[in-house]
């Protein structure tokens, strides 16, 4: 009896990569991770000044709506009394109603003054305007201004100086 042999077709095929695509693979991935990332880093920077400009804008607007709302003056004050980098509070004559944390480290508020009040009408008390700088740890890059205007409507606008 003869066994059949079975020999394999020279159409048969590899499967599976070798050395040579993985490396090469690697290499054009590699390149694609070290352009995307300096801009990934930006587009988080931008974002999280962004954020921080709307917090505060928040803070802003709900002092605001409680001057109206009790027909009281309200105050938002920075917490430590000299810089609203440690954060700040919104305040009904001395008894907090809201606290608010400081911003991550890097990331500074400053401004002429370190509190301001909005009457029972909910315009700004004692000044025509305020202006507020935010800023980031980038040097030379584009920060956020928010203005409060007299009748106590806050806004945002971009800054290029910080």
């Amino acid at each position: 009896m003869h066994k059949k042999q079975h020999l394999k077709s020279a159409t048969s095929y590899q499967q599976g990569f070798t050395l040579i695509e993985l490396m090469v693979t690697l290499a054009i991935a590699t390149i694609i991770v070290l352009i995307a990332v300096p801009s990934f880093t930006t587009l988080i920077k931008n974002n999280r000044i962004i954020a921080n400009s709307n917090t505060f804008i928040s803070a802003i607007s709900l002092a605001r709506t409680e001057a109206t709302k009790r027909g009281q003056t309200i105050t938002l004050t920075s917490s430590n009394g000299t810089t609203w980098d440690d954060g700040w509070n919104i305040n009904r004559g001395g008894t907090v109603i809201r606290n608010y944390e400081a911003f991550d480290a890097g990331t500074t508020l400053t401004s002429t003054v370190t509190n301001f009040s909005f009457d029972s009408r909910g315009a700004l008390s004692g000044a025509s305007s305020l202006s507020f700088k935010l800023c980031d740890d980038r040097t030379n890059e584009t920060g956020i201004e928010i203005k409060i205007n007299a009748t106590g409507k806050p806004a945002s606008l971009d800054y290029s100086s910080c």
